[in-house]
């Protein structure tokens, strides 16, 4: 998985409430849907294999000219495989956007390392 970001959401939100919250934040945000396909590709810059499939991400987000594809997690919330495959077949910048980190980030550095040998 390339450029493995986590954004620590420091509030209970829920995921309808993550695009007002990524703008108060700085990043654009984009609702991944076919809707927004054309733009998305666009400012990515190349076409995205597997766009509507099973395990995408929810969001593009981008912020001071750089990118990523977003899932957002809950509290008790992890990737499924098929999500960790949507970004390794697509090798594209991957974001999970985790709500009250200060629980989880462990949980999710632990969860990256044992399943997919990343350590951030």
């Amino acid at each position: 998985m390339k450029g493995l970001k986590v954004i620590e959401v420091n509030k209970d939100i829920k995921e309808k409430d993550f695009p007002a919250w990524a703008r108060n934040e700085g990043y654009v945000c984009l609702k991944i849907n076919n809707n927004n396909r054309e733009t998305i590709e666009k400012l990515f810059g190349r076409e995205i294999r597997n766009f509507t499939t099973v395990g995408r991400p929810d969001f593009f987000i981008y912020k001071n000219r750089k990118y990523w594809f977003c899932e957002f997690k809950s509290k008790n919330d992890k990737l499924s495989i098929a999500q960790i495959r949507w970004f390794e077949d697509n090798n594209i910048p991957a974001a999970v956007a985790v709500v009250k980190v200060n629980k989880q980030k462990k949980k999710v550095k632990n969860y990256f390392k044992d399943n997919l040998g990343v350590d951030f």
